[in-house]
């Protein structure tokens, strides 16, 4: 099932290009990796997708222009995980993580739908999926790089979509915390029909984890496929002006 696809996409700011004629699919259960040299356009996707960015071309969310959707309902759908956060008050951890039960506020039953928790299912999942049950209490600012990524991950998940935006969520975060994070993700995206769509710089992990991806360079569509039709070494080498397969394996011989 389809969940997610955009056709002809171009984003324009004043006269500059920042995305040209970008066409890509998301299915359920999928995880689709965008990557691509800093200014390819990685993040302007995400803003598109978002509504942070106007766009021509067409994104469709199950089926339906994501125009059509209000922004309520939208994050009833798409939830969005970035790299940074400004932590400003002293939030329990709980209570971030009910921050994300916002887009439900007042929908009507038709909207809920069956599947869909109480708040206080929700929370209480989140928090447990993501190891932080018996942290909640805590108040943020108080919290390592790694615990906070984790309680926004959890404020995501409680916030029940069907698809993650992510733009490098495991970016400055140390080793542990970031295999934490990515297993955490890598069975949420198993569950039910939900999808994840990521932008990330490591390629090691784009061939770890994501099931497709999604290639850019300087506004462009270099290739969108499964994984082993992306990362070639003629489209890596296109992009990064350097012969990667050899890059990585020369960073591979120290541990040898």
């Amino acid at each position: 099932m389809t969940l997610l696809e955009a056709k002809d996409l171009n984003v324009l700011a004043g006269k500059k290009t920042l995305l040209q004629n970008i066409h890509f699919s998301l299915n359920a259960n999928e995880w689709l990796m965008v990557c691509g040299p800093n200014g390819a356009g990685k993040t302007t996707l995400i803003n598109a997708i978002t509504g942070a960015n106007d766009f021509s071309g067409t994104i469709e969310l199950t089926g339906t222009s994501i125009t059509q959707y209000s922004s309520k309902e939208r994050a009833r759908k798409i939830a969005v995980l970035t790299q940074k956060y400004s932590v400003l008050y002293d939030f329990t951890v709980r209570e971030v993580v009910h921050l994300g039960r916002y887009a439900w506020r007042n929908a009507n039953s038709a909207d809920k739908g069956s599947a869909v928790l109480s708040d206080k299912e929700a929370i209480d999942s989140a928090l447990e999926q993501c190891g932080l049950t018996g942290m909640q209490d805590r108040l943020i600012t108080t919290l390592s790089g790694g615990e906070l990524q984790r309680t926004f991950l959890a404020q995501v998940f409680a916030q029940q979509p069907q698809i993650l935006l992510l733009d490098e969520p495991a970016n400055n975060l140390d080793l542990v915390y970031q295999k934490n994070i990515f297993t955490l993700l890598q069975e949420w995206v198993k569950q039910d029909d939900h999808a994840i769509l990521s932008v990330e710089h490591d390629l090691t992990t784009v061939k770890k984890y994501a099931d497709s991806a999604l290639l850019l360079d300087c506004s462009k569509q270099i290739a969108f496929d499964s994984i082993d039709k992306v990362l070639t070494r003629e489209n890596l080498e296109q992009v990064y002006k350097l012969d990667v397969n050899a890059w990585m394996q020369e960073q591979l011989s120290v541990w040898n």
